[in-house]
């Protein structure tokens, strides 16, 4: 019995790690990032990385064109694509963490099962002795 509940408690533990990375995966998406050095100020931001990415946002920055807009887009750029990259991988990682947590679930179960059947394995009078 020892067997499943640390099959179930890895479980947990790798049902918890898939949600942290699904949540940073979530986050990293919409997330607009921000660059600095641009003559808006130290902190422009830009357009979150879905809409960079997925969309083709071009990032340039609205009303008249400062003379650093192009350099703005392609940094705003930049900056979407990697946050789409990392957010990505924490996608993938919360996948692999949610099968491994489901495949340890169903594991820890079938342990668990078969202990429970051997040791309530009824007996005939005869085998008992009496």
């Amino acid at each position: 019995m020892r067997r499943a509940a640390a099959a179930n408690m890895w479980s947990n533990t790798w049902a918890i790690i898939a949600i942290v990375l699904a949540v940073l995966a979530l986050t990293l998406v919409v997330w607009n990032p921000r660059i600095g050095g641009t003559s808006y100020g130290d902190s422009y931001r830009c357009l979150a990385p879905w809409d960079t990415v997925l969309n083709g946002a071009f990032n340039t920055p609205g009303g008249d064109p400062p003379p650093d807009a192009l350099d703005v887009a392609a940094r705003c750029r930049t900056a979407g694509s990697l946050a789409f990259a990392g957010a990505a991988a924490a996608a993938a990682g919360a996948a692999a963490s949610l099968m491994a947590a489901m495949t340890l679930r169903v594991a820890g179960h079938g342990r668990a099962a078969r202990h429970a059947t051997r040791r309530t394995k009824t007996r005939t009078p005869a085998e008992s002795g009496t």
